[in-house]
């Protein structure tokens, strides 16, 4: 009957190792998954602001200048400066490397929105400084994604 048990107990012991392991692995997937989400969403607004920005010098709208706002009064702001990215992620080398981008994002385009409120965008040379400053966005932009999905696998890869 002790043998019995004994191995009984041992069999127990295994499933259980198995379960902890089985249950690590998903809880590590688990953040994963929500830590993408949590950047997928700065990604989405970060789009929606350019898009905006787009739709404002393509239509010349005066009235929407005043919607942009600077890299640390917007929701990416709040994220990094006071929520859940800061929480999260500012233990990582990565997300320190996160605000130049952004920063630079805000300012390009505030840049760009000067020429609204004269209604002059479509001048040869305000033309020019749009495509360089959109541009800039752009390339901006990107790097700020590379960052967000690098942050996102350096504290990931730590578990």
């Amino acid at each position: 009957i002790a043998h019995k048990s004994q191995f009984s107990i041992n069999e127990f012991k295994t499933v259980l190792n198995e379960f902890s392991t089985t249950a690590n692995q998903s809880a590590k997937a688990g953040k994963l998954i929500n830590d993408s989400l949590f950047t997928a969403l700065i990604k989405v607004d970060h789009i929606i602001y350019k898009d905006k920005a787009y739709t404002a010098i393509i239509n010349q709208e005066a009235h929407t200048q005043t919607a942009f706002s600077d890299h640390v009064d917007c929701r990416f702001g709040d994220w990094y400066y006071k929520g859940a990215g800061k929480e999260l992620f500012a233990n990582t080398q990565t997300y320190k490397m996160l605000e130049a981008p952004h920063r630079n994002v805000h300012t390009k385009v505030l840049d760009t929105m000067s020429c609204i409120a004269s209604g002059n965008c479509f001048d040869l040379k305000n033309r020019e400084m749009i495509i360089k400053n959109m541009m800039d966005v752009e390339a901006n932009s990107t790097m700020l994604f590379e960052f967000l999905d690098k942050m996102i696998n350096e504290v990931n890869d730590t578990l």
